[in-house]
């Protein structure tokens, strides 16, 4: 698991890269989540990284409201418009084909 979550943010980072280079590009902050190890990209993105955790929490306290537990969470600095992208090893024995 650490080295999958490794992986991830190595990931965002080599994404958000251009953003050095180019100031004029706008960073935005991309909300993910984490289920059983896999991490799921939720498509909201964010202008700012407190607008990322604040929509986190308040999803979080939504699902416990139904009685769900909340997924683990992150948010990734990505150049605006720019995928998100996971690289990750595969793994023995995965139940998914990467």
């Amino acid at each position: 698991m650490r080295k999958l979550r490794i992986l991830v943010l190595l990931s965002a980072i080599m994404t958000a890269l251009p953003l050095a280079a180019n100031a004029q590009n706008k960073a935005e902050f991309l909300l993910v989540w984490v289920f059983s190890g896999d991490y799921i990209d939720s498509g909201l993105r964010f202008s700012a990284a407190g607008g990322c955790y604040a929509e986190a929490q308040n999803k979080g306290m939504e699902m416990r409201e139904i009685g769900l537990k909340p997924p683990q969470f992150f948010c990734v600095p990505l150049a605006e418009d720019q995928p998100f992208i996971v690289m990750r090893q595969p793994q023995a024995g995965s139940r998914f084909p990467f």
